[in-house]
């Protein structure tokens, strides 16, 4: 089915936004690569002790851990997680065997049988800077030993146009985010007009669901997942 009734904001950061973009317009439907936030690297020291450690298992929370993280390792872990299907992509190109939770979040994680036996294990957790803990403190509680890694920060983009003249100019139904920090960002620009409430909001998980919810948003649709699949497959679904 084509896309040609969706005018889709992509907020997610650079260069994700350009190939969800892409595939959207392939479908004839039309998308603003406008990233909220930009990914900038967090100075670490290299000689760290956990990049000499040996850990039982290695759970990598985003492409951009994986790019950073993975070469820094000097010691590869025996199990490697991935969330999402493009991080797993990033570390396939390695020859890396991954395992990949079925929904692509800490929750989906933590259902995986091995990571509900982890008293006494060693887990490292690659992410970035405020990010959600809830794995770090659930593993914590099973008993393992978690050493968890931020590796980069999320940072703010100023556009010269607030969101919501962009929106009424472009004509934007729907936007694709992907944090909770881009919710937030949106959400104070466009709570003060009403026609926020009539924008599609996809997340890719519960807890942004809820967060949207929260914040006022009241379209929304969790995509189970944050791939640019996910996103096309939930709009052939849906009608403005």
């Amino acid at each position: 089915m084509p896309l040609s009734s969706w005018v889709v904001w992509v907020a997610r950061p650079q260069p994700d936004n350009q190939e969800l973009c892409q595939l959207i317009a392939q479908y004839n439907g039309v998308a603003y690569a406008l990233p909220m936030i930009c990914i900038t690297p967090l100075p670490l020291n290299k000689k760290a002790v956990w990049l000499t450690r040996c850990y039982d298992h290695l759970i990598i929370m985003s492409k951009p851990a994986a790019k950073l993280g993975w070469p820094l390792l000097k010691i590869k872990p025996k199990s490697i997680y991935a969330i999402g299907s493009g991080t797993a992509g990033i570390l396939r190109q390695q020859a890396v065997s991954i395992i990949q939770p079925n929904i692509s979040n800490s929750l989906g994680l933590l259902s995986i049988p091995v990571l509900q036996q982890v008293m006494g294990q060693h887990i490292l957790i690659f992410k970035g800077q405020d990010g959600f803990n809830l794995l770090r403190d659930t593993l914590r509680h099973l008993g393992a030993n978690v050493t968890s890694i931020s590796l980069y920060q999320r940072e703010p983009i100023q556009y010269s146009e607030t969101a919501s003249k962009i929106i009424k100019d472009k004509s934007i139904n729907c936007l694709v985010i992907t944090s909770g920090q881009i919710l937030e960002i949106m959400s104070e620009q466009l709570i003060p007009h009403a026609f926020f409430t009539e924008l599609l909001v996809l997340v890719p998980s519960d807890r942004l669901y809820q967060q949207a919810k929260l914040l006022g948003f009241s379209w929304i649709v969790n995509m189970q997942g944050a791939s640019s699949r996910d996103v096309i497959d939930i709009l052939k679904k849906i009608k403005p």
